[in-house]
Formats: structure tokens, C-alpha cells, sequence
């Protein structure tokens, strides 16, 4: 089984938003069973997955602490597990990130993302993962988030930029995602390129050391 936890010391970051695609997506690259878990008290993954019309991804409960989590995920077969985390450096999160085989780390182009994301980096580092960022919400021509890319570069690989797409939002309404709404679509596009470097790097070991 390998995981991916999704984690950064800022709300809004796209967190929840960016698990719900991946997950989706992995199935549908054909990465083998796939199931998500959410540490997040806020429980936005639980009540995305509640409103779907199909029970895939398996949602992992986590009533049971977060090993109790991955274990019944291993005892499920599943292939790819993927964590979604509250905003902090609460112990949970730190378990996630230590269960990972690798962090991403989603930052909006603005200075309180950077400032959040220098903890979690840290976290990471201390946890000894591969990370990588996911510059999110970006608008084109601006040149913030020309900036914030230079500056994640500094820490780890900048492996995707995803535009400030209403539809990223708007599909989780009855728990689906851009990509199932508009399988051709941009956001789709955005999501399947990102996949795929992660689907590499877990294979070849790709992502900022440690």
C-alpha cells in the first residue's frame, strides 16, 4: 500500500479539494483500489464522499485513531491510500506525514501560505518524506504567483500549478469532482498531469529528500 498524505499548517489551502481528485483520479488511471482517510475534524472529505452516488474511494474510518485507520486499510487490499489533514501541526498530522511515502503540500500564491508552509516543510523534513508543492487557486498573469513558485522552488519541487477554477468547488455538491463533471476538461487536465508525477514518484523515488 502506499500513501500520500495531503498536508499544510493553512486553511483553505485546497487540501480537501486536492485528496478528493487525486483519489478519484488514481481509479481512474487504474493505480488499483484506492481509499481515502480523513483527520480533518472539520470532516469536508466525509461529507464529500457521504454525498456521492458511488461508494468508491473507500472512506477509511478513523474512529479508531489513525494505525487503526491503516490497518484497515491494509486488511481491505487497498493499493493507494491517500490522507487528507486538518490545518496545524497537531499530532495527527504529524502521524499522517510520518505514515507517508510522500507529502504534498498545496500552497496558495499568497505571503500567509508561504509563511504557513515553512512549518509543515519542516514537519516533513523532520519525518524524513519526499514532498513536493502544488501551487493552487492561480490566476493567469499574476505575478504573485510567479513569486510564490520561485520561492517553494528554494524548499522542494514545484510539481503543478492549478488554475482558480470555480468547478474545483462546485462539483463536490453531490460529492463528485471537476474531472468526473468535464472528463476532458482543463481542471481535468490539471489533475491527470499531477497524478501522474506522483504515480512516478512513487515508483522512482521522485520529490524533494528529506
Amino acid at each position: 500500500m502506499r500513501v500520500i498524505t495531503v498536508a499544510s499548517r493553512k486553511g483553505g489551502s485546497l487540501k480537501t479539494t486536492l485528496t478528493r481528485h487525486l483519489a478519484v483520479e488514481a481509479e481512474r488511471a487504474g493505480a488499483g483500489s484506492v481509499a481515502i482517510v480523513d483527520t480533518d475534524p472539520m470532516r469536508g472529505l466525509t461529507l464529500w464522499w457521504e454525498a456521492r452516488k458511488v461508494d468508491t474511494p473507500l472512506l477509511i474510518d478513523i474512529s479508531g485513531g489513525l494505525n487503526g485507520a491503516l490497518a484497515a486499510a491494509q486488511r481491505a487490499h487497498v493499493d493507494v491510500l491517500i490522507i487528507d489533514t486538518p490545518p496545524s501541526i497537531a499530532d495527527i498530522v504529524i502521524a499522517s506525514i510520518a505514515s507517508a511515502d510522500i507529502v504534498l503540500i498545496p500552497c496558495q500564491p499568497s505571503p500567509d501560505d508561504v509563511r504557513a508552509m515553512i512549518s509543515t516543510v519542516a514537519a516533513v523534513k523532520e519525518a524524513g518524506k519526499p514532498f513536493a508543492f502544488v501551487v493552487a487557486r492561480t490566476k493567469p498573469n499574476v505575478r504573485a504567483t510567479a513569486e510564490v513558485t520561485a520561492t517553494l522552488s528554494r524548499y522542494g519541487p514545484v510539481v503543478a500549478l492549478l488554475a482558480d477554477r470555480v468547478l474545483y468547488a462546485s462539483s463536490a455538491t453531490d460529492g463528485r469532482t471537476a474531472s468526473e463533471i468535464e472528463p476532458g476538461g482543463a481542471a481535468a487536465a490539471e489533475i491527470g498531469a499531477l497524478w501522474t508525477y506522483i504515480a512516478n514518484a512513487l515508483t522512482e523515488g521522485q520529490g524533494a529528500a528529506a
